[in-house]
């Protein structure tokens, strides 16, 4: 029987204790009797119904925390002021209506969480010399901050809504010594020129409100290394830039604050089936003369044309039109070339009608490519000849507010030639981009670059072009990449033998990759492209074709690898070019032998696609070379994980629905990688994309597997809200909820719970081996569950690794003294591991010494605990594959010498308890990924150059960012192949 509050109070104060802990409670009064605790130094009462602390709470002379987070109270009682000691009161998710002035009393105070509907704090705060962290919760609203708030000494971390007007009180930017900013409120944040002096500012997280603009004053802060906001709300550029990482956003707005002059210029695509005038188009956009017969162009051509601002006298926009070639063969590498703030002309031919003109396909393509803000003007061109029948309403409908209108034109007579070139001004003039400030000297640069008639040069070149206009190493960096993204450029400067490359004109590349994709050799040849046919290919004697130096055509090869159409085939001087593999499904031979107790496991899914999706099977084709078996064909491709012992099958069952099927004795690690890549390459390459996974019904109907499904976002609500059973609509039978949801283990299970069931198992695996009684299904299974652990975690830091290693250890530099309890006044060392995923190993160069505080071992605490834990798992795990043959034995050794660091890493649970309000993360921030960013901080305190003992990053096949080592990149970027 749960006992009273009174009876806890009572029995804490008859044995004297320093914690009370009635966290939970539904008892909404806290009696007077808790001022009889006269040595209480920790209160927890978070998620109580408590309302109120009583008066005699001031009784409590020694306490020093308070967490009452998510719990009833509606008031602070003056009587608070008498806590001198108090360190830390968390009241954040509580109903306040105001604070108390007697509150900034408390002077012990280091960190503060307020929360509630209060508009206003009391003046006096500036009493709180000793307040380290303040955290106010996005529902209180403040008008305005007291006058003594900009004088905190000791202020470092501190977590504000903006005010109604979308801005920060100007208080905030005097804190002299704050160095995490975090703001709040899921609104508008207009960032003002004086974030620039908070000059020890070191991390700024806007990821809770929408800004569209950056102050060049940012560039002026020269302690930030983390800037975290959403990227899809920035005005271009700076949404690509921040996406390059924030030493290229710095490098722009930097020279952009120094020279910035605005720009008016727009991307416009013309896209369409061949041979329907957007080529001619052009010509009478800019006044030339209808040539008759014009030869179909191959690839893409660009051209220029400037327009008059419709409202800003003495401003004139420029379109720089990219005329894309219709043939199918270019649609596929054509579509790399499709950017946000861009202007569409979906250009069709009224002879030939709607339908083979294909019009819904292009809408689509853009759609899916772009997503709802592609905005794209249909023109009928040959408007002379014939009226264009076109149901407009109906595309209209469909999409919308993608589609601006039609416009009729004929390009031999000129006619309709005014109204759409006024309107293409109308339209252009609305993108945000607009008036957009560059670097007059990244502009220079940019526009010699296009004067150039190379079709590529050499990397050389653009530095000596880069030096001639005074732009530092870094700003040269930036600007390739911010071109390259704009489509401008293609250049890959973190790729292995295309850094020394730069491609001046993309029409030159794609035509190059179009040859092969006609190549009819190769399709005859189900795909594989034969080395030495590649002089054949790009040096045909046809005078139609255009020739390519044999120096090129490495890199031709490197790119369509990079460009996800081809990939090297092992041991042979082949690659297979996916896009022309047979259409035929081979005869596929799961591995029968059994495998588990009971035979193989099975997981699967299906994802239903809302539109068509053009290439997606063999792009994830190439994605997936690792896993290849050889058989794939133009709906379908059969992988293997040999390391695990798993299979995999994806395959259209038909144009809108893939299936994802894998087997093995313990497939969900495999399966979790597959269905990433699937959601990873529909999120990145068809943004407008709308799709569902669904859960097929395990149950049999018939004698046949059941067709039923349930889609996953609803099984996971359904779990949520605490049911245990589902009823497919197919069959009619009722099963256990959980049992549908195999393979899933993130929507069901936590990770501690899987984490500690690894752990019993390999404790019995052990044994089994010390019997000589274990299998090597056994080990494979435990290594595939051990792997899917290290793989949810990089999925739940997303982001924070993109631009630091996540996996690491950390030992006492002299471990023959190791004394736990002066853990804090050890010197330590930080070690980094590669984290390629089938032999994670601690990296050679990556050692760093370092002490720190014991506030840092409180924040990095639980992501500490978490990859201890995994970790912990992987050397007994490695040890015992080792005994049985699966592994090398040497890495067992290694695994094994590590483990006095993994076990310390887990003792800090023991040796820095929690205490009220220490571990307060902002909304929607777990701990664990609060924990990898003080790690994070250190490491770059650590590595200011970023070397990182030599591991370089990938993108693995799930989209996640790997940093390895130097053997292990090699899988991923092997160089440039040796023809």
């Amino acid at each position: 029987m749960p006992r009273s509050v009174l009876d806890l109070i009572h029995q804490a104060a008859a044995l004297d204790r320093t914690m009370l802990s009635l966290a939970g409670t539904r008892e909404t009064v806290l009696p007077p009797e808790i001022g009889r605790i006269r040595h209480l130094k920790s209160l927890d009462i978070h998620n109580s119904s408590i309302q109120a602390l009583p008066p005699e709470i001031g009784e409590l002379s020694d306490l020093e925390g308070i967490n009452a987070h998510e719990s009833r109270l509606r008031t602070l009682p003056p009587e608070i002021g008498r806590l001198r000691k108090l360190e830390r009161l968390d009241v954040q998710g509580c109903p306040l209506e105001q604070l108390p002035e007697e509150l900034w009393d408390c002077t012990s105070l280091q960190v503060l969480a307020l929360g509630g509907r209060f508009r206003q704090l009391p003046p006096g705060i500036q009493k709180l010399g000793n307040l380290t962290r303040l955290d106010i919760e996005a529902s209180c609203r403040l008008d305005w901050l007291p006058r003594g708030f900009s004088s905190l000494p000791r202020l470092t971390v501190l977590t504000l809504p903006p005010s109604a007007d979308g801005t920060l009180p100007p208080q905030v930017f005097k804190l002299p010594n704050l160095a995490r900013l975090t703001v709040v409120g899921g609104g508008p944040l207009h960032l003002s020129a004086e974030v620039g002096d908070l000059t020890r500012l070191r991390e700024l997280d806007l990821t809770a409100v929408v800004v569209t603009d950056l102050p060049t004053e940012l560039a002026d802060l020269p302690h930030l290394h983390t800037l975290r906001l959403r990227p899809q709300a920035l005005a271009e550029p700076l949404g690509d830039l921040y996406s390059r990482g924030l030493h290229a956003l710095i490098s722009y707005l930097r020279d952009e604050g120094r020279d910035g002059v605005p720009l008016y210029e727009i991307k416009v695509l013309l896209v369409g089936e061949g041979e329907v005038g957007k080529s001619s188009l052009v010509d009478s956009f800019q006044g030339r003369p209808f040539i008759t017969g014009r030869p179909t162009t191959h690839g893409i051509e660009l051209s220029t044309l400037q327009l008059p601002h419709p409202e800003l006298p003495d401003v004139d926009i420029t379109l720089r039109f990219w005329d894309f070639g219709g043939q199918e063969v270019y649609r596929i590498t054509h579509q790399f070339f499709f950017s946000r703030r861009s202007l569409y002309l979906l250009v069709w031919k009224p002879r030939q009608g709607q339908e083979e003109n294909a019009i819904e396909f292009w809408l689509r393509l853009i759609r899916l490519r772009l997503g709802r803000d592609a905005q794209v003007m249909i023109v009928a061109t040959h408007g002379d000849e014939r009226q264009p029948e076109i149901d407009l309403p109906h595309l209209r409908a469909k999409f919308a507010p993608s589609l601006i209108g039609q416009w009729v034109v004929d390009n031999s007579s000129g006619s309709g030639m005014p109204d759409i070139l006024r309107e293409l001004a109308l339209q252009a003039s609305r993108y945000p981009q607009m008036g957009r400030r560059l670097s007059k000297r990244w502009v220079a640069v940019r526009d010699s670059l296009a004067f150039l008639d190379e079709p590529q040069i050499p990397y050389r070149r653009y530095h000596e072009i880069c030096q001639e206009h005074s732009l530092d190493a870094e700003a040269e960096r930036t600007l390739i990449e911010l071109l390259h993204d704009l489509g401008n450029v293609v250049h890959f400067s973190e790729i292995d033998g295309l850094r020394d490359i730069i491609v001046l004109q993309p029409e030159w590349l794609t035509k190059a990759i179009g040859y092969v994709l006609e190549d009819r050799r190769t399709r005859a040849d189900g795909g594989v492209l034969d080395h030495a046919r590649l002089r054949e290919i790009w040096q045909s004697p046809d005078p139609s074709r255009e020739q390519y130096p044999a120096e090129h055509h490495p890199y031709f090869l490197r790119l369509m690898e990079k460009f996800d159409v081809s990939y090297r085939l092992p041991d042979s001087d082949k690659s297979l070019v996916a896009q022309l593999v047979p259409y035929e499904r081979p005869e596929l031979k799961w591995r029968t032998t059994p495998l588990v107790p009971g035979g193989t496991s099975e997981v699967s899914l299906i994802c239903e696609l809302a539109d068509e999706v053009p290439g997606l099977v063999a792009w994830l084709t190439v994605r997936n070379f690792r896993f290849s078996t050889g058989f794939h064909w133009r709906r379908g491709v059969f992988l293997r994980h040999s390391a695990y012992n798993l299979e995999a099958l994806i395959e259209l069952i038909d144009d809108k629905r893939l299936s994802l099927i894998v087997k093995g004795p313990s497939p969900i690690y495999f399966f979790s990688i597959m269905r990433d890549a699937i959601e990873d390459l529909l999120r990145s390459r068809w943004p407008g994309l709308r799709y569902q996974l669904l859960v097929p019904c395990p149950n049999s109907l018939k004698g046949a597997p059941c067709t039923g499904t349930f889609p996953l976002s609803t099984l996971d609500g359904l779990f949520q809200n605490g049911r245990e059973v589902v009823t497919c609509h197919t069959c009619l039978r009722e099963m256990a909820l959980t049992s549908v949801l195999i393979g899933f283990p993130d929507t069901y299970e936590s990770g501690p719970t899987i984490l500690s069931r690894q752990e019993h198992r390999i404790d019995a695996l052990a044994r089994s081996i010390s019997q000589v009684s274990a299998s090597v299904s056994q080990v494979e299974e435990i290594a595939s569950e051990t792997a899917l652990m290290l793989h949810t975690v990089r999925r739940m830091l997303a982001t924070e690794v993109a631009d630091c290693p996540a996996l690491i250890s950390i030992a006492p530099i002299n471990r023959a003294r190791l004394n736990p309890a002066r853990l804090l006044s050890q010197r330590f060392v930080l070690s980094l591991w590669c984290e390629f995923p089938e032999s994670q190993h601690r990296c050679d160069n990556g050692e760093y010494r370092f002490e720190q505080t014991r506030e840092w071992f409180v924040r990095a605490e639980p992501y500490l605990v978490r990859l201890s834990t995994i970790l912990r798992i992987m050397p007994m795990a490695g040890a015992m594959a080792g005994l049985l043959g699966v592994v090398d034995t040497g890495r067992t050794n290694e695994m094994k010498r590590l483990k006095a660091e993994i076990d310390l890493m887990g003792a800090t649970a023991n040796l820095l308890p929690a205490t009220a309000g220490e571990h307060k993360t902002p909304a929607g921030v777990s701990d664990e990924v609060s924990g990898f960013r003080a790690v994070r901080e250190l490491l770059l305190q650590l590595d200011p150059a970023r070397q990182f003992g030599g591991l370089r990053r990938v993108v693995s096949e799930s989209g996640d960012f790997l940093w390895m080592c130097a053997d292990h990149y090699r899988i991923y970027d092997p160089g440039l192949p040796k023809l």
